[in-house]
């Protein structure tokens, strides 16, 4: 394993990171110390070695600064920012089945595929409870980590009309365009129109939507659409024509 290990300033110097407690931020430096080569580490014995606490780790995972595993496991998010390990010294990760289950960003960034997202819940080491003021204050970040995982399911569901959907995930454009309408629709309404878009593009003169982005611009079209076609016999198209 390579023995030298880095922090890029992109990342540690960023409004975000510096907001965490300074034990988080410390733990994650830890983490970085540790972690192996494709940068996972099991953070146990890290934790226990170090005294942090069990709401250290979870800042970092709400943060999206680490990505857990179900089978405890969890990896740097920006580790190949961090870090360029030579080929000579380098060695992979034994931890192939979770690395398996990763994407790369833009920026060489990990991002979760969507069954990492759809995994269990990760249980954190338990040590003393020490929920403070500024643990309390990062509730929200929970709630977008939890957001997060919807946008990669609703993602998933263009597979079908896009072969290269997996180059969404990383997209900021087309995260944001979800996100918006996941504020004005139901994500139950939103799951059920994506899932029937493989059908409906097919269709003549039907709008042509394969990407988030698409979906968001030209509702109203498929709206109108599905209307029109309940309207030539074709049950159950207009069940999202409330949708607009």
């Amino acid at each position: 394993m390579a023995m030298r290990r880095m922090f890029t300033k992109d990342v540690v110097s960023k409004r975000n990171f510096l907001e965490m407690p300074p034990s988080s931020r410390a733990l994650y430096y830890q983490l970085g110390v540790e972690a192996d080569d494709d940068g996972f580490i099991d953070p146990y014995v890290t934790m226990l070695a170090t005294k942090a606490q069990e709401d250290d780790l979870k800042i970092l995972m709400a943060k999206g600064f680490v990505i857990p595993f179900e089978s405890g496991v969890l990896v740097i998010t920006h580790w190949n920012q961090h870090n360029y390990i030579r080929k000579d010294t380098y060695n992979e990760t034994q931890y192939k089945e979770e690395k398996r289950l990763l994407l790369l960003g833009e920026n060489g960034e990990y991002l979760p595929s969507p069954s990492t997202s759809r995994q269990r819940p990760v249980n954190v080491p338990s040590t003393q409870d020490r929920l403070g003021k500024d643990r309390l204050d990062n509730t929200n970040t929970l709630q977008d980590a939890n957001a997060s995982a919807e946008i990669n399911d609703l993602i998933k569901l263009f597979e079908p009309v896009n072969p290269s959907y997996e180059r969404l995930y990383p997209n900021k454009t087309q995260r944001a365009a979800l996100e918006r309408l996941v504020k004005k629709h139901s994500l139950e309404k939103l799951t059920e129109m994506l899932e029937k878009l493989p059908k409906i593009v097919t269709r003549p003169y039907a709008p042509k939507i394969t990407t988030p982005l698409q979906f968001e611009q030209r509702l109203g079209e498929l709206v109108v659409f599905i209307s029109q076609e309940k309207g030539k016999g074709n049950a159950g198209a207009s069940k999202f024509a409330k949708m607009e």
